[in-house]
């Protein structure tokens, strides 16, 4: 059987960026039809808006899908982990980079919405290079056995329940001492609590 879905065939890697005009591509090769649609994101949400930001693609001669995004006067706040995705009725794929930008701590606002019973892990969305530590935590809450923590940053939450949803608190230091912080609001919508019933 031939191939069937979505590739990304060359694409964006993980780099340090110094300069004050970037551009990220993402060629995509689509198997089957319909083309798939091509949506970035930065940190998991959806590029933010900005005059200094532009989102494109076209078709190339050998049918590939060409996207990019053209960063121009590059900041702080451009850096984190970008995010190509291309998908059609055939399915899904994916492609991530780290994009570091050169300058002092900076942790991005961040809305995550998940479903409670499942898991959902909860990222400090930093930018800033070099980085030394980043931490996160909730203020007032009790370590348990269905949180894990690891040293990037991340905290993954098992068996999600109403009341883990609220603001996440995210703190990066560099090596100057430089410090930024930031809160991470998670949303868990839905409710795994039962009712029994008894029948008389």
């Amino acid at each position: 059987m031939g191939r069937r879905g979505t590739d990304i065939c060359s694409n964006f890697s993980p780099s340090r960026c110094t300069c004050q005009e970037t551009c990220w591509p993402c060629n995509v090769r689509p198997w089957d039809p319909p083309l798939p649609r091509v949506a970035w994101t930065l940190d998991g949400g959806p590029l933010p808006p900005s005059r200094r930001l532009r989102q494109g693609d076209f078709v190339g001669a050998d049918g590939n899908i060409i996207s990019f995004v053209n960063i121009s006067g590059v900041a702080v706040p451009d850096g984190g982990m970008y995010g190509c995705e291309a998908h059609n009725k055939a399915g899904a794929v994916r492609h991530q980079a780290k994009i570091d930008v050169f300058g002092p701590p900076f942790i991005r606002p961040m809305n995550i919405t998940s479903i409670a019973g499942q898991s959902v892990q909860v990222r400090c969305p930093v930018a800033g290079y070099p980085i030394d530590t980043v931490a996160i935590y909730r203020g007032g809450s009790r370590r348990c056995e269905r949180f894990s923590l690891d040293d990037r940053g991340s905290l993954t939450i098992h068996s999600l329940k109403k009341d883990d949803a609220g603001a996440y608190r995210c703190s990066a230091v560099n090596g100057r001492g430089e410090k930024a912080e930031g809160d991470v609001f998670l949303r868990v919508v839905g409710n795994v609590d039962t009712k029994v019933i008894t029948i008389i």
